[in-house]
């Protein structure tokens, strides 16, 4: 048995920004995440007395409920769970799917024997022979770098953590009467997915409702010199959404299956994204522009949002401006075609009230 930790442990977790996809995701539609490792959050880790872990995670938020499924403990393996939060809880970069990564490796870290994971909930696909929900050791294993076979299961234990339907899809939703968050509109995990596998990622649903995740790889206007440039936007006042608020307002935009409900018209606007991500700078910012201005016609575009993109837009040598998160209000990011773009756009930002933000992860 390993000895109890008398220091503290620090783990990380990369921010995240949706540059495409807002909304689509939630229903399985397109899109595309980004890690931002640029101040990343993080976990302290302290040994305490007592026999369970200890933690200031909101009552019911995913973290907490991973934690508490680690039940009674042995003595000397209870920890304290210090959260770091460089954002100050502004919002926006993905707080709290960080706390349940960050909580899900400190489990790991925190088991009573090294061939014996912490308990926690098995999802193997029904192929595998196994129901979703089935209690089982050894589900997760601790990985600095985890491939995306143990993202995709990370994404299956948090969906779970936010509902007891981690493969519930919309039109099932829909034909049950669109019930209330959580069972209806799930947080789609597409953050999770990014901020455990780093980079930029792209993101879907399947058929069976399980996510579909690759790397989308370094876009190929980065070799054009063209710069993309994030902001955090919360600074400004009355711009923060009620994220599981919203949610629960979203019924209305219909069967994203069934053209042309408001729902599907976002889908594919989400797909053009991605494929214009590899397509060349000027392609994908128009593309972004398109799928921004398809929110805006549902009136999923924050005013303050919608205002700073047309600033943007109207900038020379800007080639795509977007908001991201909940109606785009929460973060910002900016295409730039050059360096001198970039400087100009930068200075509109600062006018504007956005805080720059470096370091999107390669």
């Amino acid at each position: 048995m390993p000895a109890a930790r008398s220091t503290p442990e620090v783990l990380s977790c990369p921010a995240k920004l949706f540059l495409t996809g807002e909304y689509a995701a939630l229903w399985g539609g397109p899109a595309l995440v980004a890690a931002v490792p640029a101040r990343g959050f993080g976990l302290e880790l302290a040994p305490v007395s007592g026999s369970r872990h200890v933690h200031a995670f909101a009552p019911g938020s995913p973290a907490a409920r991973l934690i508490e499924r680690a039940g009674t403990l042995s003595e000397g393996r209870a920890l304290e769970f210090r959260f770091r939060d460089p954002w100050a809880g502004r919002g926006g970069w993905g707080a709290s799917t960080a706390q349940f990564l960050l909580a899900r490796a400190a489990l790991a870290l925190a088991v009573a024997a090294p061939a014996r994971a912490v308990e926690t909930i098995c999802f193997k696909s029904p192929s595998d022979g196994a129901d979703c929900g089935e209690n089982q050791t050894n589900c997760f294993s601790p990985a600095s770098d985890l491939g995306m076979a143990e993202v995709l299961r990370a994404w299956r234990e948090y969906r779970w953590c936010v509902s007891a339907q981690p493969r519930a899809r919309f039109s099932e939703w829909v034909a049950a009467g669109a019930p209330t968050v959580p069972a209806a509109w799930l947080p789609s995990g597409a953050d999770v997915c990014a901020q455990a596998a780093g980079g930029v990622i792209r993101f879907e649903l399947d058929a069976s409702g399980d996510a579909r995740v690759e790397r989308a790889g370094r876009a190929s206007f980065e070799s054009s010199g063209a710069r993309l440039l994030m902001f955090s936007a919360t600074g400004q006042a009355g711009r923060k959404v009620v994220t599981h608020e919203h949610l629960a307002s979203l019924a209305g935009l219909g069967d994203p299956t069934q053209a042309p409900s408001p729902a599907a018209r976002i889908s594919v606007a989400a797909r053009v994204c991605l494929t214009a991500w590899g397509a060349g700078p000027e392609a994908f910012g128009r593309a972004a522009g398109a799928f921004a201005r398809t929110l805006a016609e549902q009136g999923l575009e924050h005013e303050a949002a919608r205002a700073d993109r047309e600033a943007f837009e109207r900038l020379p040598g800007v080639l795509g401006a977007k908001g991201c998160g909940a109606l785009l209000a929460d973060a910002f990011w900016v295409l730039a075609r050059d360096e001198a773009a970039a400087r100009a756009a930068l200075e509109l930002a600062r006018e504007r009230g956005l805080e720059p933000v470096s370091g999107l992860a390669p």
